[in-house]
């Protein structure tokens, strides 16, 4: 069977829960000693993400050789997943995390509810406005390029799509495969194709597949 994968964009962001914005006057030698003195009497901490677990295993030991004084405890998942997750604790009264990784999409909506504190990270500023927000709630630390991609042993490069328009072919009818977590894939969509054009071209992949 011919087929091929669309892999899809996934911004995901690095959020932390845990301080509030520093006096202006104060420098960002002088708030990060303020935080390692914190985090020494805290003596742990607690991330929630759904990066890999090997990605997550390098942040950990990278971590823990630079603030040796800090446990850190992991719990890994899909960014749906730890959307419910927290938003259960937090009908139960709990605050179990401290920082997420999580996509953009479920991380909004965490925001929306209030769960995260505002952080400015001295380090935001060498980000672009586009992988930050605005608001100090979040700093993006990477993302996945939306491209198409195919099965090589399957599918001849001169038939293979190169562009999404391509996709509306009837001869791909069932051919395709798709990340369940396409919220953000259709939002980025419409903002390239523009709202109206973006509809219409979701509206016949629906119908022709």
């Amino acid at each position: 069977m011919k087929s091929f994968y669309i892999y899809l964009i996934a911004s995901v962001l690095f959020i932390l829960p845990s301080t509030s914005h520093a006096a202006a006057a104060e420098t960002d030698k002088e708030r990060h000693d303020k935080l390692v003195e914190g985090a020494k009497k805290e003596g742990s901490v607690v991330f929630y993400g759904s990066i890999t677990a090997s990605e997550s295993e390098t942040i950990r030991k990278v971590f823990e050789s630079k603030y040796p004084f800090l446990k850190i405890t992991q719990f890994r998942a899909g960014s749906d997943s730890l959307l419910q997750k927290v938003l259960t604790e937090t009908r139960a009264g709990r605050r179990e995390s401290d920082v997420f990784n999580i996509r953009s999409f479920e991380g909004n909506v965490l925001v929306e509810r209030g769960l995260f504190a505002k952080y400015a990270s001295p380090h935001s500023k060498f980000y672009r406005d586009d992988f930050k927000a605005r608001e100090g709630h979040w700093t993006s630390f990477y993302m996945n390029p939306a491209t198409i991609g195919y099965n090589t042993k399957l599918v001849p490069r001169a038939e293979a799509p190169k562009d999404w328009s391509d996709l509306l072919d009837p001869k791909w009818k069932g051919q395709m495969v798709m990340d369940r977590e396409e919220t953000e894939w259709f939002a980025n969509m419409l903002k390239f194709m523009g709202r109206d054009k973006g509809l219409q071209y979701m509206r016949r992949l629906a119908s022709s597949h």
